[in-house]
């Protein structure tokens, strides 16, 4: 299964880094960690009701994490 990130889930992801950074910045980098490594952990083993990629719309992209867990 491939990961694929929308721009709502990418800018969700940037938006609670950022957040974190300005009121807790201790919290930031577990935090961002965590939600990435969920994430990918559905590469691994998907919900049983996974769609497939084929009908879903355009819009999603297929990049990377805009958020490097090793940088976050």
């Amino acid at each position: 299964m491939r990961i694929r990130w929308t721009p709502a889930a990418a800018a969700d992801l940037e938006h609670i880094s950022n957040y974190l950074k300005d009121r807790h910045p201790p919290y930031r980098r577990p935090t961002i960690r965590k939600l990435y490594e969920a994430i990918r952990s559905l590469k691994e083993s998907p919900p049983v009701a996974v769609s497939d990629a084929r009908t879903e719309p355009e819009s999603f992209c297929s990049l990377p994490c805009p958020i490097s867990p090793c940088t976050a």
